[in-house]
């Protein structure tokens, strides 16, 4: 399970596709890009921590990141997104592990944007990596 968190700044939230993949085992091991969206629900607005069931191969012991891409929006439809932190665990929510942008020790409120434009450099992927195991 993954369960995304959007920061509570102005214009956080997106009304744009978004994916996650989970890496594990330092990249050996990777999940296919996961389409996060719940049927008739405004996934990722300002301020909501929105849960997802994600597929984790079998063979994962060891998750080492989440990565998030944006697909579609545009800068006129308020697609940027404000990642805030993200929450994983495999079976049972007592074994969640949240983490957030910049790993630990940075459990600010500031997050990290998504944008769907891109300037100079990729904007629209983030990975946030994680640091303990299921």
């Amino acid at each position: 399970m993954l369960k995304a968190a959007t920061g509570k700044d102005y214009g956080a939230g997106t009304d744009a596709t978004l994916q996650a993949q989970l890496s594990c085992q330092d990249g050996k091991v990777q999940s296919t890009m996961q389409t996060l969206d719940i049927s008739s629900y405004n996934d990722f607005e300002r301020g909501d921590e929105d849960e997802y069931k994600i597929f984790v191969p079998q063979d994962c012991t060891q998750p080492t990141g989440v990565s998030f891409q944006m697909v579609g929006g545009s800068e006129l439809d308020g697609a940027a997104w404000q990642f805030l932190k993200v929450t994983v665990w495999k079976d049972v929510p007592e074994a969640q592990r949240t983490y957030y942008y910049g790993g630990e020790g940075s459990h600010g409120e500031t997050g990290q944007w998504i944008d769907p434009v891109t300037v100079d450099g990729d904007h629209r992927f983030i990975n946030v990596p994680l640091r303990d195991t299921f």
